[in-house]
């Protein structure tokens, strides 16, 4: 059900909301580049979404101190943002580049947290799934399995994302939107299955797992 539901969302080009993460190698300039392109052939609307501070959670938990892993997170958004801008205006579109903290202002975003931090609280499979997640995500910046204190810890991380996967056109004021990252995982699965009977994403929210083909340079596609 939910591949029918994004697929009409996907076919009706509106926007691309494209999903970039720092400290994943997948994002260098170029591919970020093909993204981009890729976009701006199909899509009306571009924009693009990436964490600020809160990339800093998993840096905490590898080791790093608080206040160095907050520099360090904040320079590699930076450079990730810049790379995004100057992506955007080799097609000449508006440099449309937020992050999750200047977007957490947003009266769309601020009500679906909460709905999240409250289904977090009151539904079993919910709290599991968002566990499930900060612990994978914790695997792939520390390389190893994290504690249940850290991950306890770094629930937020993913409570902060959890508002992108239920609306993202709502909260980049957009009829309907995709939102594209290189592949999905069990938490945002679980949501488009409708076990979460709380959280349901919007019709007009859909999802795109893109990918960049390495030799030769075709641009990411749809799964």
């Amino acid at each position: 059900m939910h591949r029918e539901r994004c697929r009409r969302v996907l076919e009706k080009r509106h926007c691309a909301v494209l999903g970039l993460s720092p400290f994943n190698s997948f994002f260098t300039p170029r591919t970020i580049r093909l993204l981009v392109a890729w976009a701006d052939d199909w899509f009306d609307q571009v924009e693009i979404l990436l964490p600020g501070y809160e990339a800093a959670y998993g840096q905490i938990a590898a080791g790093m101190a608080p206040r160095a892993a907050v520099r360090h997170t904040l320079h590699a958004v930076r450079t990730l943002r810049g790379a995004a801008k100057t992506a955007l205006a080799r097609v000449g579109r508006e440099p449309r580049v937020h992050t999750w903290t200047a977007k957490a202002a947003h009266p769309h975003y601020q009500a679906l947290h909460r709905a999240g931090i409250d289904a977090f609280h009151r539904d079993p499979l919910f709290h599991d799934l968002c566990e499930q997640n900060a612990r994978a995500y914790l695997r792939t910046v520390t390389d190893r399995v994290p504690d249940a204190d850290t991950v306890a810890r770094n629930v937020d991380y993913i409570l902060a994302e959890v508002p992108y996967l239920l609306d993202v056109a709502g909260i980049v004021d957009a009829e309907s939107a995709v939102f594209c990252y290189p592949k999905p995982w069990p938490l945002q699965l679980a949501l488009f299955d409708g076990q979460v009977p709380t959280l349901v994403p919007a019709d007009r929210h859909g999802y795109a797992q893109v990918t960049v083909d390495a030799v030769p340079p075709e641009g990411p596609h749809e799964r």
